[in-house]
């Protein structure tokens, strides 16, 4: 947030204006999350109108696409972000079949930008030099390389990225440990698409979905953008919760349904905290 201090008219005035256009903005929606289907839709968007143009009157779609999202985009999307790049890279192909243009092998990347303020920032990048066949760039639009944080578990070209660790884990049922990467959503439940796969009946498919970001761990039942939540309810420490949030440096149980109990730890644990 902007702060005035002492200073020009002229500054102050621009403070005056900046401010103005940031509410007119966020009147019109430009500053709030967008829905996984809209995010999709820009992604196909950005790639049909940064192609490149080709002999023949044909356009080269760029190689990769590269969504980066805040943290409040990705709060809103996270769970589904293999969902969108999937769906995104089956939009670019339609859309260049549409075109009439040559089948793109286009990658989608989405990754997390804490400090973004815009929902959404899209890049493109050409992973060859230009020439009269494929076209491209190996610059991005705005000479700035993405983060190499993947959320969504895919991989961008070049060296496999080793993903970034959490200070949570769980310690399941039956006494195994899963160390939770950071600002990556775990779906959990007894559906096998799962990240973390439950053998119980009384489980839903989907049936809670976890965050761990630098400061807590983000706790959502079922699918609430959806709005189903799980079957027989997700509890942390006995109260029955939709969402919650645990701070860091706490431990909690969570259940699922009657049976499957979960303990959430942090690796600076001091005690455990109530829902």
């Amino acid at each position: 947030m902007s702060v005035l201090t002492p200073g020009s008219v002229r500054s102050t005035a621009a403070h005056v204006v900046g401010g103005a256009k940031a509410k007119v903005a966020d009147k019109a929606g430009l500053n709030r999350p967008r829905s996984a289907d809209a995010l999709v839709e820009m992604i196909v968007d950005t790639a049909e109108r940064k192609a490149r143009s080709c002999p023949g009157g044909i356009k080269d779609m760029p190689d990769a696409i590269h969504a980066s999202l805040s943290a409040a985009q990705f709060e809103y999307v996270g769970k589904y972000l293999a969902v969108v790049r999937d769906q995104a890279e089956a939009g670019i192909r339609r859309r260049a079949a549409h075109n009439g243009w040559p089948t793109p092998s286009t990658k989608v990347t989405i990754t997390l930008d804490d400090a973004q303020a815009a929902p959404v920032r899209v890049t493109e990048r050409f992973s060859s030099p230009f020439d009269p066949v494929n076209g491209g760039t190996m610059e991005f639009t705005d000479r700035q390389e993405p983060a190499e944080i993947v959320i969504d578990g895919s991989e961008p070209d070049g060296p496999a990225v080793q993903p970034v660790l959490s200070d949570w884990f769980l310690t399941m049922a039956d006494g195994t440990y899963r160390h939770l990467e950071l600002d990556r959503w775990y779906n959990i439940g007894a559906a096998p698409s799962n990240d973390i796969v439950v053998d119980d009946g009384y489980v839903s498919g989907c049936h809670v979905g976890l965050c761990a970001t630098g400061t807590v761990l983000l706790i959502e039942d079922g699918l609430p953008q959806e709005n189903k939540p799980s079957t027989n309810g997700t509890t942390i420490n006995g109260i029955p919760i939709q969402r919650f949030t645990l701070n860091a440096n706490r431990g909690a149980e969570m259940k699922l349904g009657p049976h499957t109990v979960i303990s959430i730890g942090h690796v600076h644990e001091t005690d455990r905290q109530d829902a």
